[in-house]
């Protein structure tokens, strides 16, 4: 019996040591987890802060993003359509312009077409009258000098006759010399004449030099608006050569050009200007019309328009060298410019010609700026082709734009809604923290 009391009261010690034991152990459990769970509250806090600061972050950054793109976008329209609509108008002046200038062209050609018609007729009809009317008052007034003079010397011989007597033969003597100058001056002017007249070719030659003189005066540039002795073949192969070809500017692509030719009756001038009286000047006049006729007639039988290639006009230009024999023949026969013309030919001298030449280098002017319109129009084109690239660019730049907007927004939505988002998750720790009794944070109270 005293045995089992004192075994009931080791057990009954041993149950409280052990009671003691557990419930010091309980204790420091209890401790334990009392603060693991305070530094898991306050973990959790401070996860639950920083995760509202990064939501605020992201939604800021987004409405930043989002702001961002739609001005961008809005800017590139508005940049797209103002330059299309500066484009679309230019481009509409451009045309007006264009067709203005068209029109103001072939009205111009046309202009110019009828004033180079009507040029030959009415300016050689006014320089003929004019050039008449002078040529008559010089040599009125270059003889009248010498008739005074020949006068006073005459009057001087007479009065200083006997005084000048002792002097007499060194005055012989220097009028010899004086006639023997006079008659090498009359053999050389006599020699002259004679090489002009002596052939036909040496007068052709003379007269081709004038004429090529002429034309290098005029502006114009050989061997772009104008040939000299360019060959050509009639139907038969014989040769044909114009003393020279005048280019003009093109029609309708197509090439166009006027003949002249240089044609030369210095004999039959010589004779009117060494006709002693005016029955000898009427014969002379007379003779010197038949020879420009008798050149119209043989000029015109060449038909040189006929063999030039490209457009050409209906009359070849006769160049008479020496504007006194065409002034003589003009007022010996005042309908000699109508008839030639009738025949195709047009007379010209060294005045009259000149103011075709004029107007031919001043539509030739006017052919080299339309050319210059042309390219500066061929550039504008080319600008309005970078324009349209440059609007095709840009479209393609608001499309990527508009694709980089989307993909950001889907994969903020990915990132932040999706089943693995940012919210999915906020929301698990959420309840976790609910589910150990932790307190959330109301939003409202974060500063």
């Amino acid at each position: 019996m005293n045995l089992a009391l004192s075994f009931g009261i080791i057990s009954l010690c041993v149950c409280f040591g052990l009671y003691i034991w557990h419930t010091r152990r309980i204790k420091k459990l209890e401790y334990s987890y009392n603060l693991t769970l305070e530094q898991y509250k306050e973990q959790l806090l401070q996860a639950n802060l920083a995760l509202q600061n990064a939501h605020n972050e992201q939604e800021i950054l987004q409405s930043q993003m989002s702001q961002r793109l739609q001005d961008m976008q809005q800017m590139y329209q508005n940049a797209l359509l103002e330059e299309k609509a500066h484009s679309q108008a230019m481009l509409e002046h451009l045309k007006e312009q264009f067709i203005y200038t068209q029109n103001e062209q072939e009205r111009l050609k046309e202009q110019n077409k009828q004033e180079l018609q009507n040029a030959f007729k009415a300016l050689s009809a006014d320089i003929l009258a004019q050039n008449t009317q002078s040529f008559n008052q010089s040599q009125m007034l270059s003889l009248q000098p010498l008739r005074e003079e020949i006068q006073r010397f005459t009057k001087q011989l007479s009065l200083n006759y006997e005084t000048n007597l002792k002097q007499h033969a060194s005055l012989e003597t220097q009028i010899h010399q004086l006639h023997k100058l006079n008659l090498q001056l009359s053999t050389d002017a006599h020699n002259l004449t004679n090489a002009l007249k002596g052939e036909n070719k040496t007068q052709g030659n003379w007269g081709e030099v004038i004429l090529q003189r002429v034309l290098e005066n005029s502006g114009l540039q050989q061997g772009r608006e104008y040939e000299i002795q360019q060959t050509l073949y009639d139907d038969s192969s014989n040769l044909l050569r114009p003393d020279a070809i005048i280019k003009l500017p093109k029609h309708n692509e197509v090439e166009r050009c006027v003949v002249v030719d240089s044609k030369t009756s210095l004999i039959a001038y010589e004779r009117l200007c060494n006709a002693e009286n005016e029955e000898g000047r009427i014969q002379a006049r007379k003779e010197l019309t038949l020879s420009i006729q008798s050149h119209i007639n043989a000029l015109s039988g060449k038909n040189y328009q006929q063999y030039l290639q490209g457009q050409k006009l209906d009359f070849v230009l006769m160049f008479v060298p020496i504007e006194g024999a065409f002034l003589e023949a003009m007022q010996y026969d005042m309908s000699l410019y109508d008839k030639a013309y009738q025949k195709g030919v047009v007379l010209v001298s060294p005045t009259t010609i000149m103011v075709v030449l004029r107007i031919i280098h001043n539509l030739w002017q006017f052919e080299h700026r339309n050319k210059n319109i042309d390219k500066i129009f061929n550039e504008i084109q080319k600008l309005f082709v970078y324009i349209e690239r440059f609007e095709n660019t840009l479209e393609r730049l608001g499309k990527n734009i508009n694709t980089l907007q989307k993909t950001f927004s889907d994969e903020v939505m990915v990132k932040y809604n999706g089943t693995q988002g940012i919210a999915s998750k906020s929301e698990s720790i959420q309840k976790l923290l609910k589910g150990a009794g932790v307190e959330m944070i109301d939003e409202n109270a974060l500063p």
